[in-house]
């Protein structure tokens, strides 16, 4: 008689107490780094191992590195029917794809508009991903970052980053070259320490035209990307200054006092003025990927002489572009939604949505993941299968 499915959750638990997971992602490759430190795992097949232990990527996709020879165990090349014991160390290095064809992505040169030994502030264009996440591999900030610094003798792993921007969102990005000055200025980001002020295009002109916005903001209910003013939210407070008005048209100047995800976008579509292009809190526009936003300055403490440091960028060509053409009445038009935006904002009670997978996958790994995704209820299943996000 097999053990119950209890038990089953049980030695999963234990199996994954028990051994250590160190992941990494370069510019090129991908690095899965195990060690088993406990028995619980013994006499389990590699492949349902590494699914257990990785759960955002599917067993199929371990299946297909295995056979390729881009897994092994205690040094030698795996097969996929190897059965792990206790103290085996499994090491996976796989080489990312290229992006898929039909994904936009930047190969635009790196932009640094302030360079010290152990940080930089770079201005990243629209459009642009700040690391790799989804089925973008390639063309990242962060990966361009590591390669500038490959270039000069420098270790690449050094780069992280302080903060973040939207993919949409254009503008400056600081990074840290080494653990001890990202940790610096990590912490000064998290005491507000950190001043961040921002350029927006926004429909209509707020009143009164210096004002402060502080509605809450938590997360949504519709698994859609977007998030909502809501009483039970984390406190906000966006302060906005508008600088001029074009034929409806608002280019604002807005601190933030607190930095929670799609603050000022929210904020301003809330209070009647959605940023122009913005697809999810408002419309649309031709000529945009996304909202006009840009991260226009960053003023903070030197991390070691405490000095201010300031870094001012304009607004990119896209976005000046609009804002010259609204001088003339030339307000940018509506476009219809992409199909990636669409599937991102669909109500998941309309219908269940297909999880789309990266086209780099051979039709027989996807035929096979697309069944495994169906069992994933099935209370038969003995595995779980992770997802290629």
């Amino acid at each position: 008689m097999g053990d119950t499915p209890a038990h089953d959750d049980e030695r999963r638990r234990r199996i994954r107490g028990e051994a250590s997971v160190q992941r990494q992602l370069t510019s090129t490759h991908r690095h899965i780094d195990i060690i088993l430190h406990g028995s619980s795992a013994d006499g389990w097949r590699l492949d349902r191992i590494l699914a257990l232990l990785c759960p955002t990527l599917s067993r199929s996709l371990f299946q297909m590195w295995i056979q390729r020879g881009d897994v092994r165990c205690n040094g030698s090349p795996a097969r996929v029917s190897t059965r792990v014991r206790r103290g085996d160390h499994i090491a996976v290095k796989t080489l990312l794809p290229n992006n898929p064809e039909d994904l936009q992505h930047h190969d635009a040169a790196l932009r640094i508009v302030h360079e010290e030994e152990d940080f930089l502030v770079v201005d990243k264009p629209p459009g642009q991903l700040v690391h790799q996440a989804g089925r973008v591999f390639h063309g990242t900030l962060l990966g361009q970052v590591q390669q500038y610094l490959e270039e000069r003798g420098r270790d690449p792993e050094q780069a992280r980053l302080v903060n973040r921007i939207d993919r949409e969102t254009s503008g400056l990005v600081l990074i840290g070259l080494s653990a001890d000055t990202q940790r610096a200025l990590s912490m000064a980001l998290e005491r507000r320490d950190v001043q961040k002020t921002y350029l927006a295009l926004c429909h209509g002109c707020p009143q009164p035209e210096h004002g402060h916005w502080r509605q809450p903001i938590g997360p949504g209910d519709d698994g859609t990307p977007k998030r909502r003013i809501r009483d039970d939210g984390q406190p906000c407070h966006t302060e906005y200054q508008v600088l001029e008005e074009r034929n409806g048209v608002s280019l604002l100047r807005i601190t933030l006092h607190t930095g929670r995800q799609h603050q000022i976008r929210l904020h301003a579509a809330h209070n009647g003025h959605p940023l122009l292009g913005d697809w999810i809190y408002g419309q649309a526009c031709e000529g945009l990927p996304g909202q006009a936003l840009h991260a226009h300055r960053l003023v903070f403490a030197h991390p070691h002489h405490r000095q201010a440091v300031r870094v001012e960028s304009p607004l990119p060509p896209p976005l000046a572009a609009i804002w010259e053409a609204c001088a003339h009445a030339h307000l940018p038009q509506p476009r219809r939604l992409t199909a990636a935006e669409s599937l991102r904002l669909k109500d998941p009670e309309e219908g269940r949505r297909q999880r789309r997978l990266p086209d780099w996958i051979p039709p027989e790994i996807h035929q096979q993941i697309r069944h495994e995704a169906g069992q994933r209820n099935s209370p038969s299943r003995e595995d779980e299968h992770g997802r290629e996000d």
